[in-house]
């Protein structure tokens, strides 16, 4: 807007003389002052406009606008807002004060999250993700792969696993992989012919009658099997043995004979270790049992049993079963009662 300013000095001509033509006052000079006058008139403002649509704002006496002639800044507004102070920005619940980058600065830093408060995290590094015990930072799915892929589990340290193959479970060797309930039940070497779960061994037998000489001990061979988890017995060589599996310690043998019907004489049954003579272990011949001896029992058929009780071995160690009988003849052992078995115990 224009101020207005005084063209002709008509104080200045009252002193100058009668006469004088700068004396005079002309029509013209009052249309140059009025016109002056509605100009800067034109351009100011009417206080009557003020804070009127179209008008102008009031100031308050800092030159500043009055709060009460601007509208509050919203969603859908524009207006002047009020900075937020760092508490106010910490509580998270106001909705009518802006946020400094001081105030989110502040915020991050000072607002920890915890398992009860939204906040800042930390991001864990690989090593403290494997040890799982930091509660204060946050795990990546970076940090998670890694994880997954190298704390692997073991007898003392949780981690992940991989699922062993059924190969792999009827195996028994592996000590780095789990057993699903699928190939559990699947299991190979412990449930073949109701053997039972976990059952380890052998069970071989007599699928027809053996003809056995009087008056000397007599190695039986085995033609059948009812079982064999570990390979511990063939039926196509060396037929008479039960042989100790790779990795096995402790065993425990049982066999049974049961001889054609007669009444002379005397029946025996021994267990015997690597083609050796009668016993188990020739160390220990005093503590095993030999051998079982027992009369004839009139015309019944004769049945005899030997158990060895837990046997410490090692691998490649055989065990075979002899029988005596003293009919003065040819006695058959009658099919399917000439028995041997080895349980693995350890």
């Amino acid at each position: 807007m224009s101020d207005y300013a005084k063209t002709t000095d008509f104080t200045a001509k009252d002193a100058l003389s009668t006469g004088d033509p700068l004396k005079l006052i002309k029509g013209s000079y009052f249309d140059t002052e009025f016109d002056a006058i509605v100009t800067a008139i034109a351009s100011k403002e009417d206080s009557t406009n003020k804070s009127a649509a179209g008008g102008y704002a009031g100031l308050d006496g800092s030159a500043l606008v009055n709060d009460a002639e601007l509208a509050t800044a919203s969603t859908t507004v524009r207006g002047p807002v009020e900075l937020a102070t760092d508490a106010e920005t910490n509580t998270g619940s106001d909705t009518a004060r802006g946020i400094t980058p001081a105030n989110l600065a502040q915020m991050t830093n000072l607002l920890q999250a915890t398992d009860t408060q939204r906040g800042a995290l930390e991001i864990a590094t690989d090593a403290e993700a494997n040890t799982g015990s930091a509660t204060d930072r946050a795990i990546t799915p970076s940090n998670l792969a890694q994880m997954t892929n190298l704390l692997q589990a073991t007898a003392t340290q949780r981690g992940a696993v991989e699922l062993a193959t059924q190969a792999e479970v009827d195996d028994g060797s592996d000590t780095g992989r789990v057993i699903t309930c699928e190939t559990l039940a699947a299991y190979g070497g412990g449930f073949t012919n109701g053997s039972g779960p976990g059952v380890r061994g052998a069970l071989a037998y007599n699928n027809s009658a053996v003809a056995t000489a009087s008056g000397s001990w007599v190695t039986v061979l085995f033609d059948s099997e009812s079982f064999d988890t570990d390979s511990i017995h063939d039926t196509g060589s060396n037929t008479s043995r039960l042989t100790v599996p790779t990795g096995v310690t402790r065993i425990r043998l049982t066999a049974g004979a049961q001889f054609t019907a007669n009444n002379t004489g005397i029946r025996g049954i021994r267990l015997r270790k690597n083609g050796g003579g009668g016993g188990i272990d020739t160390v220990r011949d005093t503590f095993l049992p030999v051998c079982v001896y027992s009369p004839h029992i009139n015309t019944e058929f004769h049945g005899m049993n030997i158990d060895s009780g837990t046997i410490t071995t090692v691998a490649t160690n055989y065990f075979e079963v002899q029988t005596w009988q003293a009919s003065l003849g040819s006695l058959d052992l009658l099919a399917d009662q000439a028995w041997f078995e080895m349980e693995i115990l350890a």
